[in-house]
């Protein structure tokens, strides 16, 4: 199902927190979308949400469009959070997907 949305990354595995994991849970297929940060969208994740939408009522056939997928997800089921040693702003450098290479 997340394959025909057309994220950058799938996150394959769920948690009972949260509702599309409490919903996998009792065998009810669903998932959660992120269209930018806290409290900011950012417009071409929304469309892409939008497209995304779009082509989960056409699989459905609760409408008639073809499948527009533009990307094949990166799917994984291992997260990890990184926390700052110091407070402070982070200005990211590079955007997801970038290929990145450690520092000599």
């Amino acid at each position: 199902m997340t394959e025909i949305f057309g994220p950058d990354v799938s996150f394959s595995r769920h948690s009972a927190t949260t509702v599309s994991g409490g919903f996998n849970d009792i065998e009810v297929p669903a998932f959660t979308i992120e269209i930018g940060g806290r409290k900011a969208y950012e417009p071409q994740y929304i469309d892409r949400a939008v497209n995304g939408t779009m082509n989960l009522l056409s699989y459905v056939e609760i409408i008639d469009r073809e499948i527009k997928v533009d990307v094949k997800p990166i799917v994984t089921n291992e997260w990890r959070e990184v926390y700052a040693e110091h407070g402070g702003f982070v200005v990211p450098k590079v955007k997801l997907l970038d290929a990145v290479k450690k520092a000599i």
